[in-house]
């Protein structure tokens, strides 16, 4: 049987989803014309999202 994960787990998975975020929009010169404070809602939202989602499927597994 899996380790459930503790919160702390989920919190240390946020963070590391929004640094991935944010490096990649930092490397892409698409987003260049981004303020910093829109490139850290995105990452923030974007890791909000993915961790939700990644909870939902675990739960029903």
């Amino acid at each position: 049987m899996e380790k459930k994960r503790t919160e702390e787990d989920w919190r240390n998975l946020h963070e590391r989803v929004a640094c991935a975020i944010l490096n990649g929009r930092c490397a892409n010169e698409y987003f260049s014309n981004m303020s910093m404070e829109s490139l850290i809602d995105d990452a923030i939202w974007g890791a909000d999202d993915f961790v939700e989602k990644l909870r939902e499927r675990e739960e029903k597994q």
